[in-house]
């Protein structure tokens, strides 16, 4: 099996600006170890994009999705998904707005939401999805997909129970 080499084009450069950094604040002898270690913490999480297997290949939108597939309940934070990945809460947020043009919660509710529709399709009543899915209640999960879909719970349901009749004929 052949290994490939994962060109990451804005790393260098910005492994650059954080050696630049933590070589700045090491000269001067800086009293702020926040920047420091918030630079280090970029700086690993790069370097460890460019390991391969690290799985930097597929994008940081399908590792995201695999990391919220590992937690169907949706109960996984921004600072989880940055610690699994190995960046910060505001590099996280900060790449994958650049990488998608959305923010990262919009993206997740929307992926919960899509989640819940193949659910409701499949003949799951909104209680039961709104509980394996991690909404407060079934009222709260209803409001957020009419919200997101333009549709009850209960026309999907339908529409699913319907689709599946027509399949059978």
């Amino acid at each position: 099996m052949a290994t490939s080499v994962i060109a990451i084009p804005f790393a260098p450069q910005r492994c650059g600006e954080l050696m630049e950094i933590l070589l700045d604040a090491v000269l001067r002898g800086s009293r702020n170890p926040w920047l420091q270690m918030a630079a280090v913490a970029e700086l690993f999480g790069i370097i460890g994009m460019g390991i391969p297997g690290s799985g930097e290949s597929e994008g940081l939108e399908a590792r995201i999705g695999r990391i919220a597939d590992e937690d169907p309940a949706g109960m996984l934070g921004r600072e989880q998904i940055a610690r699994k990945l190995g960046l910060t809460t505001r590099a996280l947020a900060h790449r994958f707005q650049k990488e998608t043009g959305q923010p990262l919660a919009l993206w997740l509710r929307r992926r919960r939401v899509e989640r819940a529709r193949s659910l409701l399709s499949q003949g799951r009543t909104a209680a039961s999805v709104a509980d394996s899915l991690g909404f407060a209640n079934p009222f709260h999960f209803s409001r957020v997909f009419k919200r997101m879909t333009g549709q009850s719970p209960s026309e999907v349901r339908a529409q699913g129970f319907q689709d599946r009749l027509h399949s059978e004929v």
